[in-house]
Parts: structure tokens; C-alpha cells; sequence
């Protein structure tokens, strides 16, 4: 339903606007939605429609009009999408049209050693296409972002596995030595601090006195890879890895909190920008955050961490997980809005202007993670009544669009259908109930967009 949606009203366009039957460029006019749907497609074995897309990329995907982009979500949405899609099957035009994107990306790095945020120095850059710029917006942002000299964590962060994985197939280095220009760059600079704050000048490389420490948006995907980098390449380069359980505990130290109706949360600190600042706790949690507690069951299923640590890890992954379904389950619609607040008195409640539900893929994922770690059937049980809220309140006639406040029934919709819904969401969902082998996590990692890349490639 929602591929036909797409394929009828918004074909090769990046998003689908199901209300008004059209769709938009939002993404630079690069597809997202039809390449984010590449491997879901191959997945499920609907050929058919793989093929017809993969001859749109071979025919029709213009990489040499200018637009203004974002280097995360071109990487994660674009590059990881056509290289899954060639780890699928095997067809040389995906990897080609790959390795074309992320060498004009690769342009826009400085070739120097000095600070970590200098290879970023063109981010903020306006067109051609082979200039980037940070396009992520939203009112942490706005609140911390105040000039262009400021970028995310997640921005320049969240390119390693992508770029490695493309560094692998292609055999040049150059993508996978960018990327750990980053990385190794950061524990350089801050070899006693795991847990970064989210936002970084990208001329010095320092972090911004005003400041936020969280493991939500603008943050998330950073955390996310440095265990899936160390999974990726093999469990060679233990640093990452060590990184990553170092961040993990800072996190469960400083963010982890149980409200005063007994859920499990995550929130975060705001930082002023006054000298000494220590940071004031914001018991406040994202959907976005719902993406933890199935990268510590990964972890702890993969063997990342054992002993105590695996033990206290996977307890944390199920309180959290239990939390992020009842984000679903106390709200009207049965979907969970972008954000709640624990209240000291009430607990959960839903603020003004975090109601909407953009058919976010997180706690299904989590789900999916920890169906697959401990085989517990109501993982599944949860899963399907989160499906069956979609299908009641954000299924239209023209695919599934977003809604506007999972707190109002009937709820409002609005005229967006996110590409992560086919590539995330529905993927997640599918793999929630299907068999074990349908995806090895012993031999293909996801990137944070949901784009499974074979491990066995990416490890040479």
C-alpha cells in the first residue's frame, strides 16, 4: 500500500505527500524514499518492484544538479541505501552510483591532520551538489545552534560505517580513512570523556559552552555507531568498541532516571553557557532515544560486553524498551507522540507541541533487538498492537502520512508519508515477526537508517 502510493503519485520524487497525491524534493531530488526502499523491497522479494526502481537509479538519479543537503542524511539515506541494495544482489550500478555520491562528498574534507572538525570545513557550504550543507533542524537546535560555525555530533559523526563499508567494495581507502579522521579525532581530543555533548564549532573542533548531553536527536546516531563500527570491520578496532561501553556507562550514570511512576527513562542535561555550568537534568525523553535500549541489546547479544556488565546492560535494554511501549500504550491513539515528560507527581504526560507522530521506526527497532536477544513473545505481542495503531489512525486511501496529536481521536492528519516508514518502520516490523535468519546479525550490520551491510564486505 504505501510503495503503490509512492510509485503512483510521487515516483522518483524523495517523499510522498499522501493527502494532495504529490510529493516533494525535501532530500535535494535524490529519490530518498524510492533508494531508502531499495533493500526493503529485496527483503520482502518483491522483485518486481526492485527492479523497476533499480532502473530509475540507473537511469534517472541526477547527481549533478546543485542542491543544498545534509551530509548525515544523504550518507545514511543515499549512500547506505545503494550500498545495501548492492549487498542484495550484486548489481555493479548501485555500488557505481555510490561511490560517484560519496566522492563528491568526500570533496568537501580538508586534507589536513590538524583538529577534528577542519575535515568539516565546507559543511555549511552552499550548491553544487558536491557541497553540503547541515540542513537538520528542530527546537533543541534552534535553542543551541545559533550560527553556522556550530554542528551536530550526529552530523559529522554518523558517516563511519557507510564510508567504511564503501571503502570495502570499491577498494579505496580514502572513504574509510575519512571517517576515521573523525572518530579517532574525537578520543584524541577527549580520551577521558565518552559521552560527547552534542554540539561542536567545526573550526576548532571543541564543544560549545552551551551545551546539551543527550542520546536523542542531533546525538543519537554517533553513540549508535561506535558499536556498530567495531561489529562492521569485524570486532577488529577495539577502541570503538571501548568507546562505545564507556559512553554507554557515562549515560546510564547521568542520564538514567526512574520516574515517580516507576518507568525507566533517559533525559538530558542542558548546559548554560556561563563558566562552570554543570548542567541542569531535563527529565524529558525523545522516541528518538528509543533507539537505546536495542543498541545495548546488540551489544549485549554480540558480545560487546559480558558478565555483570552484559547482565546489567540487558536489564536497562527491558526497562527502557517497556518505557518506549508505553509512549504507544497510555496515549489515546495507541502512537506515540516525539517526546515525554515525567512529571515528579503524575509521571509520563505529553507537552504542548510534542504530540505529533511522524511514523517514527525507534521502538520497533528496540522491539525487534530484544525479541531477537532474549525470544520473549511479547515483544512481538507489543509490535503488533503498535502495527495495528498504524493501520487504524495513519493509513489513508494514498499510502500512510504522519498525524498531528496522538492525544485527539480522531487525529489530525498531515500531508507526509517519511521515507524512513518503508526503509525503517515497515522493515523492523517485518523482521519483528519473521524468522531468525531472515536477517543474521552475525553477518550484516544496520545503519541507522535501517540499511543492513554485510559484515563479511565491510571487515577487508
Amino acid at each position: 500500500h504505501s510503495w503503490r502510493a509512492y510509485e503512483t503519485y510521487a515516483w522518483g520524487m524523495d517523499e510522498l505527500t499522501p493527502l494532495t497525491k504529490g510529493g516533494n524534493d525535501a532530500f535535494g531530488g535524490l529519490g530518498a524514499t524510492l533508494i531508502d526502499s531499495l533493500d526493503t523491497l529485496h527483503m520482502m522479494g518483491l522483485y518486481s518492484d526492485f527492479r523497476r526502481a533499480r532502473d530509475w537509479v540507473a537511469t534517472q538519479l541526477d547527481l549533478q544538479h546543485d542542491a543544498k543537503l545534509s551530509l548525515f542524511e544523504v550518507t545514511i539515506r543515499i549512500v547506505g541505501g545503494l550500498i545495501a541494495a548492492y549487498d542484495a544482489c550484486g548489481d555493479a550500478v548501485f555500488l557505481t552510483k555510490a561511490d560517484e555520491l560519496a566522492s563528491k562528498m568526500l570533496d568537501n574534507f580538508r586534507s589536513t591532520e590538524q583538529g577534528v572538525l577542519k575535515h568539516l570545513h565546507l559543511i555549511y557550504t552552499d550548491i553544487p551538489l558536491n557541497i553540503f550543507r547541515c540542513c537538520t533542524c528542530n527546537a533543541m537546535e534552534s535553542h543551541y545552534a545559533t550560527t553556522p560555525e556550530t554542528v551536530s555530533l550526529a552530523e559529522f559523526g554518523s558517516f563511519s560505517l557507510e564510508w567504511h563499508a564503501l571503502s570495502a567494495r570499491t577498494g579505496k581507502p580514502e572513504y574509510g580513512i575519512q571517517a576515521d579522521k573523525i572518530i579517532d579525532g574525537l578520543n584524541q581530543r577527549y580520551p577521558k570523556q565518552a559521552f560527547l555533548p552534542t554540539w561542536f564549532n567545526r573550526h576548532t573542533g571543541k564543544y560549545n559552552p552551551g551545551n546539551m548531553y543527550t542520546v536523542g536527536g542531533l546525538a543519537d546516531s554517533y553513540f549508535e555507531y561506535l558499536l556498530k563500527l567495531w561489529l562492521l570491520r569485524g570486532r577488529r578496532g577495539e577502541v570503538y568498541r571501548s568507546m562505545w561501553e564507556r559512553a554507554m556507562d557515562e549515560v546510564l550514570d547521568r542520564l538514567l532516571h526512574v520516574s515517580s511512576d516507576g518507568l525507566s527513562y533517559v533525559g538530558h542535561i542542558s548546559v548554560a553557557k556561563r563558566a562552570g555550568s554543570q548542567g541542569t537534568f531535563k527529565p524529558k525523553m525523545e522516541h528518538l532515544a528509543c533507539y537505546l535500549p536495542g543498541n545495548l541489546a546488540l551489544g549485549v547479544g554480540e558480545g560487546a560486553v559480558r558478565g555483570a556488565k552484559a547482565h546489567l546492560y540487558a536489564s536497562v535494554a527491558a526497562n527502557l524498551t517497556y518505557t518506549c511501549w508505553q509512549m504507544y500504550e497510555r496515549m489515546p491513539t495507541g502512537l506515540a507522540p516525539e517526546a515525554v515528560s515525567f512529571d515528579p507527581v503524575v509521571g509520563m504526560t505529553v507537552e504542548k507541541g510534542s504530540g505529533r507522530n511522524i511514523l517514527r521506526p525507534e521502538t520497533i527497532e528496540s522491539l525487534y533487538y530484544m525479541w531477537r536477544l532474549t525470544g520473549d513473545r511479547k515483544y512481538r505481542d507489543w509490535g503488533w498492537e503498535i502495527f495495528q495503531a498504524f493501520q487504524k489512525h495513519s493509513r489513508g486511501k494514498t499510502g500512510y502520512h504522519s498525524i498531528s496529536d496522538v492525544m485527539k481521536v480522531p487525529p489530525q492528519a498531515e500531508d507526509k508519508m517519511e521515507s524512513f516508514w518503508l526503509a525503517e518502520t515497515l522493515k523492523y516490523t517485518w523482521l519483528l515477526f519473521g524468522k531468525p535468519d531472515a536477517l543474521p546479525l552475525d553477518k550484516y550490520v544496520l545503519n541507522t537508517e535501517a540499511h543492513p551491510l554485510l559484515i563479511k564486505a565491510a571487515a577487508a
